[in-house]
């Protein structure tokens, strides 16, 4: 048995020893912190919380050596022991809400809308989603891969262990179809959890923008070919779509959600970002998973989803890279609805894989408590994609996803912004890893 060595291969047993504080949800979804404890993790899933005020770690972990050995048939050389040294343990992160699979960046937006150009007025130009799209198609399927998995990469190294990336960039049959391969290719190379999502309804083609004929044309090929074909090949659970009045209106889409529903997809859709027009109460009609962005939501549709099963996703990044009002939390939290975060890491309105950075800015813009925060981050995030095995609950039998971080207690981790404290993430009792070299 060798300590402080995950070995990700043969080891069934991973004991976590000297844990200086330990945070997390138990079952009933209770937030709680305890001092001075290890955790034991068999198989994926934790098998035990020991607190030292009750146990001599040193002695408790030798006999569950013991017994581990004598009754589940693992061997000495099948437990790997790694020692917190006083370290904080918490519980990895959810990111719900990605567009990682681009090529290319538009550096050159940004300082655009720094000097108060629209992103509509953008995008009207041929940058925004367009520009992204032409840089995108352009890229083979090699160069693609190796972007996605250097951002995976980033993504994990801020303690993200489950992750949803939305197709988007391709906006043709054979580019949607290649991006959601890629994304599902990705998991060959990383043991984070990746859910994708086909958001064939990003945008229109750059070609189809300016003519409604070839932009029906798009919508029936989405509806006839893309959906099915995404379906037929187990691409996606999910569909997506961008519904705004310059994008795709409340009719189209109303029209492309109930054909995605026909199909057996799951809904998710960006709703009241730039305007309000409804959306989020197709949403619930439609019983989507989730609603996303949220910038312009009322208070009448907060209580709507307050008696629904729609998960609300907010991006504070998002706002904060456009300089835009921010999502009303502050409704949200008089109205006892839970919300869920997300990064929205795209190459246009959030370039950025740092999730600390974003829980720092939903602490200061939207005035979220700690555990707020934490739960936001893994519980109801998990929720939002469907994760089947989720983060947030740190309790006998719930699988381990954890994060390893050199800070004296967690309101640190998000106070001392920019840093990145974190050690260790471990998804299902194995340490994190995605591997770049192809």
């Amino acid at each position: 048995m060798e300590e402080n060595c995950l070995k990700d291969e043969n080891s069934k047993v991973l004991i976590i020893k000297d844990i200086g504080k330990l945070y997390g949800f138990d079952k009933n979804l209770n937030f709680f912190k305890r001092d001075n404890c290890t955790i034991i993790i068999k198989d994926g899933k934790i098998f035990d919380i020991i607190e030292l005020k009750d146990y001599d770690s040193k002695l408790r972990a030798e006999n569950y050596e013991k017994q581990l050995k004598d009754h589940s048939k693992t061997s000495v050389e099948e437990i790997s022991v790694v020692n917190a040294k006083g370290q904080v343990v918490f519980p990895s992160f959810v990111d719900p809400h990605t567009h990682l699979i681009y090529y290319g960046d538009r550096a050159s937006e940004f300082f655009m809308r720094n000097q108060r150009i629209p992103y509509m007025e953008i995008a009207e130009r041929g940058g925004g989603i367009a520009s992204s799209v032409r840089q995108t198609r352009s890229a083979s399927d090699e160069q693609l891969l190796l972007s996605l998995l250097k951002r995976l990469k980033a993504l994990s190294s801020f303690g993200v262990s489950h992750v949803e990336i939305k197709s988007g960039y391709g906006l043709t049959k054979k580019d949607e179809l290649r991006l959601l391969r890629i994304i599902n290719k990705a998991k060959v190379y990383t043991n984070m959890i990746i859910q994708p999502t086909c958001m064939a309804a990003h945008d229109f083609p750059p070609e189809a923008k300016n003519d409604p004929k070839l932009k029906e044309k798009w919508i029936s090929e989405i509806e006839k070919e893309i959906l099915p074909y995404v379906k037929e090949e187990n691409l996606s659970e999910f569909f997506d779509i961008f519904s705004e009045e310059k994008v795709y209106n409340l009719k189209q889409t109303e029209r492309l959600c109930k054909a995605a529903l026909d199909l057996g997809f799951k809904l998710k859709l960006h709703v009241d970002e730039i305007t309000n027009i409804g959306a989020c109460q197709l949403a619930v009609k439609l019983k989507a998973r989730s609603v996303e962005h949220l910038l312009k939501i009322t208070e009448d549709e907060i209580l709507l989803l307050k008696e629904s099963e729609t998960i609300p996703v907010l991006l504070p990044g998002t706002a904060f890279y456009l300089n835009e009002p921010y999502a009303p939390y502050e409704l949200f939290e008089k109205n006892g609805v839970e919300v869920a975060l997300a990064s929205d890491s795209n190459p246009g309105s959030n370039c950025t894989e740092n999730m600390l950075l974003i829980y720092t800015i939903a602490a200061i813009k939207l005035h979220m408590p700690l555990d707020v925060i934490l739960k936001a981050a893994t519980v109801t995030a998990s929720k939002a994609s469907d994760f089947i095995k989720p983060s947030g609950i740190i309790d006998k039998g719930e699988c381990a996803n954890l994060i390893i971080a050199e800070i004296p207690h967690l309101e640190y981790l998000f106070y001392h912004y920019g840093d990145n404290p974190i050690k260790e993430v471990i998804i299902e009792g194995k340490k994190a890893f995605v591997n770049i070299d192809m």
